[in-house]
Parts: structure tokens; sequence; C-alpha cells
């Protein structure tokens, strides 16, 4: 090797410039968060700290390899503490049970499902004298979902004016010849079928507890059904009803319960302390009845149930549901809490803004869990400007709305009443469901074709998700560039998607609200 004259000069004069500890963390480069960035980073800071001590970065050295599993540590670390700080912020979050942390702060919960309902039938070939006694065990029927294979029960509830009596008993139901109609034999039409079972937990509060809290022991819970009673308690027994949140509540002498889900939603409930509720005694006994069930799998067609059952006077009745089962709705999804959250804080559990009732409306489930999409409005005349008219749609399914019934709009009536401003008065009114037929091409490149049936079903499941109840609002636009583009952002393959049976934009009125009715996809290759 040729000497180079002076080749040490640049040794020694970087022994007489290294750094003392404390001047080290001067070097250190805290904005380096990924792997890259902070291995680069701990090279540049090796080669200004330790110059003479090392200087092989070769990918293949012992000390690069050191150097590069600090960085990978540093990174791993570097993600944890971003996802920490995403989890906790409502626009980040991500993880339900986080999710449930954060809406427990500001008093608001993740909404369980909801359980099918249908009008039945009871239908007697013989003659009756006065009446029918269908017993308790002979309520509840079981049949195969359509949708998982597996079983699911209904059980038959009578109305009375087309309102469901309470779902919440576990009686027999007496039909009176009064009540049936038909011309042969006879038929008693004031019934329902709805989804799901009765469950009755008892028991009594130990002392052990310093706040009573109680666990049911089925689940899933239908969003709704819980109803409380406590007996042996003195002025602080009777009926217990369920709120959004403890912290909303304005009184020690309330007597109230907040409900909280597990992710497989098993429900605890959980009492006042005797400040912001009624905390219940120690050594009462409480029952409380709850329905368990509900989500799509209970959504079925009509004469789904068609079965015979002996009656209590010893005769023979079919029961059949006369319409289709609908209604049943999974669990509140994460999107769809964040959806409405800031604005059930924002109402602070009363009506006064249409923004209030929006909320409460949207975010409303009866007593089987049920639940609708509306809109509000006020009166445009003067002296009408306290009419609240909301219009409203019940969901029926994942993608279908449907009417409201009588007993869901009785419930929703009832549970705005003690909320509201004196003085205004609510009008509920049937929404109007405009359908949509779609015909689109897809262009894909030919190399993909032999992945035909993957992108069609990927595609369809883009549009279904799209157009799905809970996306949908009313008086909605919609233009045809807006599903194209969901089409090309989440099936990678599609290099154009056309709407191709028209362009302009759909406009509704709010009243009206889109729902698909069906789509046809062609694929062109090129």
């Amino acid at each position: 090797m040729t000497n180079i004259p002076y080749t040490y000069a640049a040794s020694d004069f970087m022994k007489y410039t290294s750094f003392k500890d404390d001047q080290k963390e001067s070097l250190i480069d805290y904005t380096s968060t990924d792997f890259l960035s902070l291995r680069d980073s701990l090279i540049d800071y090796i080669k200004a700290v330790y110059p003479l001590d090392y200087g092989l970065f070769a990918e293949s050295d012992l000390g690069m390899m050191l150097v590069e599993v600090v960085a990978y540590m540093g990174s791993v670390m570097s993600m944890k503490t971003d996802m920490i700080a995403h989890e906790m912020f409502l626009k980040t979050v991500k993880s339900p049970a986080n999710l449930r942390k954060i809406f427990e702060i500001i008093g608001v919960r993740l909404r369980g499902p909801g359980s099918a309902a249908a009008k039945a039938s009871v239908t007697s070939e013989t003659a009756v004298a006065s009446e029918i006694t269908i017993p308790e065990a002979s309520r509840v029927f079981e049949a195969t979902s359509n949708l998982d294979g597996s079983p699911v029960n209904y059980t038959l509830y009578k109305t009375t004016n087309g309102i469901i009596e309470d779902p919440s008993t576990s009686n027999d139901i007496v039909l009176y010849t009064s009540e049936s109609e038909g011309d042969t034999g006879l038929v008693w039409e004031n019934l329902v079928l709805a989804e799901g079972s009765l469950s009755i937990d008892t028991g009594v509060f130990s002392d052990v507890d310093v706040l009573k809290q109680i666990t049911l022991e089925n689940g899933p819970v239908v969003d709704g059904s819980i109803q409380v009673y406590i007996s042996d308690a003195g002025d602080y027994g009777g009926t217990y009803r369920e709120v959004t949140s403890l912290l909303s509540t304005s009184s020690s002498d309330l007597k109230v319960f907040q409900v909280a889900y597990t992710d497989d939603f098993i429900a605890t409930l959980q009492f006042g302390d005797g400040i912001t509720a009624v905390m219940p005694p120690t050594n009462s006994t409480y029952t409380i009845t709850y329905r368990v069930g509900g989500g799509q799998r209970g959504n079925a067609p009509s004469n789904f149930i068609n079965a015979s059952i002996n009656t209590l006077e010893g005769s023979s009745v079919n029961v059949v549901n006369t319409n289709p089962l609908t209604g049943g709705l999974e669990a509140e999804t994460i999107d769809q809490a964040k959806k409405y959250a800031k604005f059930v804080y924002r109402q602070q559990d009363r009506l006064v803004s249409l923004d209030d009732y929006l909320t409460f409306v949207n975010n409303y489930r009866n007593s089987l869990g049920q639940a609708c999409k509306a809109s509000v409005t006020t009166r445009k005349a003067f002296s009408s400007s306290n009419i609240i008219d909301i219009y409203l749609l019940q969901k029926a399914s994942t993608n279908q709305f449907e009417k409201a019934s009588l007993s869901f709009k009785r419930d929703l009536l009832e549970a705005m009443e003690p909320k509201k401003m004196l003085t205004d008065e609510v009008v509920l009114v049937d929404g109007l469901i405009r359908t949509l037929d779609l015909d689109i091409r897809l262009t894909v490149d030919r190399e993909f074709e032999s992945r035909e049936t993957d992108i069609l079903l990927r595609t369809s499941k883009t549009i279904s998700e799209y157009f799905s109840v809970d996306s949908r609002e009313f008086a909605e636009v919609f233009s045809p560039s807006d599903i194209t583009r969901e089409i090309f952002t989440n099936v990678d393959e599609v290099r154009l998607a056309e709407v191709m049976n028209f362009s302009e934009p759909i406009t509704l009125e709010i009243n009206e609200i889109l729902q698909l009715n069906n789509f046809n996809l062609t694929v062109n290759y090129v």
C-alpha cells in the first residue's frame, strides 16, 4: 500500500474532538421513527461519536447487524407508541374495547344486536267456544337460520291495536273468539313472531360490592330488551329503567341503570352510587328479564315458521308468520358508533335542537333492538315552528328499509316524551323509498381474466356496503361517479368502472332515501 503524507493527521485531530457524555445526547435525531431512518441516524451517530472505534459499515459486518437490530426494535416501539396514541382519540381508535372506554368517559355506548319480527297468524280448524290458551312452553319455535345454518328461536307475542304487548313476559297467551277473523275456521291475526328467547335472572344484592352491578347469565343480549324489577327495598324498590349513561342522570332518587357490553354482547348492569342515581339496598332481591338473540341470522321469508301446537284446551292450532321476518341487525360497528358519538355527547340526554332529535332517533333501539333511519325538520309556518316532523324508515335488513311498525313508533314517542321541550309537538311521518337499479361495466386487464369470479365478488361487496342502510341518509344526492370511485378504490384490478344506464345525479327530497334494488355487472377485458 502506498503511504500518503499526513495520513495520520485526521486521526490525531479526531482524537481531540471526542464528545463528553453530557454532549452526546445533542447528536441524537429524535425525529427518526421508521427502520431506515433509525438505521441511518445510528450510523451518523457512530461516525460522529466513535470515529476511531468503529468504521466498517458493510451489511455483512456483525456490528452493522447489531445496528439494524436496534433500529428494528426502535421502529417496533415507535409503531406501538403510535398505536397507543391513536387508540386514545375518537377519530383514530380501532379497537372495540378501547372505543368502549372512550365512550364511557363521554356517556356513549356501542349498541347491541337487534332481533327480527313479523306479523303472525294462529288458525284453528275446529270450533272454539270462547277462547283458546297457548301455553308458555309452546310460544317458542326453533328453526334453522338461512344465513348460517344454525338454530334460531322465535317467540310468539300478542298485539293490541297493532302494538306488541310487553315482550318481557313469558305468560300464557289467551286468544278470544271475539278477536278472531276469517270465514273458514277461526283465525287470529293479532300476533307477532319475534326472533330470540326470553331469559330471566334473579338474585340478591350482596354487601361485598361497594357499587352494585350484575352480569347477565346469557348472551348475546338484544339491545333495549333489559328490564329490572327490585323488591324488598322499601322506597328504593320497583321498576328500574335503562339509561345510556349514569353520568346523564340529574338526581339521586332516579331508579335507573346503565348497560355495558363485552365483545360477545354479554351485558353487565351498573347501578347508581346514591349520588348520580339510586343505589339498590344490600340484600334486596332483583328480577331481570331480557331477550337473547338478534342479528341478521333471524331475517327470513314469509311462512318460515309454520308449526302446529296444542292449546291448553286440547285443540290443535297452526302458527305461521304471514310477513317476512325483518329488522334483524348486527351490533353497531365502530364506524357507525363514531358517526353520532359526538352528537350524543352534545345532546346531554335532552331534545332541544333539530340535531338533538336527529341524533336521538338515529341511535334509538326499541325493546326488540330494532332501529331506524330518520331526517328531522320543522314546519315553515311561523305559528307551527314548534312542530317537529320526523321522517323515518325502519331498518329491515343490511340493505333494505321498511315502514316503521306501530309498536316501534309508539315506543319511540314514549322514549322522546320525557326528554323533549314541553312546547314541542313531535309528528312521526313515514319516509319514502326511492329504488335504484344499476348497470355497471368494469374494464379489466386481460391478464386478470382468470380472477373474474373474485373481482365480481369484491365489486359486489363494495356496492352492497356503499348502499347499506347505515351508509345512506335522507335527501342525500347520488352521483354515478360516487359508486365508480368506490369500486376503483377498493378493487385494484378494475381500470375503469362505468354506470351505463344513467349519467346524471339523482336528487332527493328531505323525506326520501335511496335504496339499491338490483345491479348488474359486466366485465370488458382489454
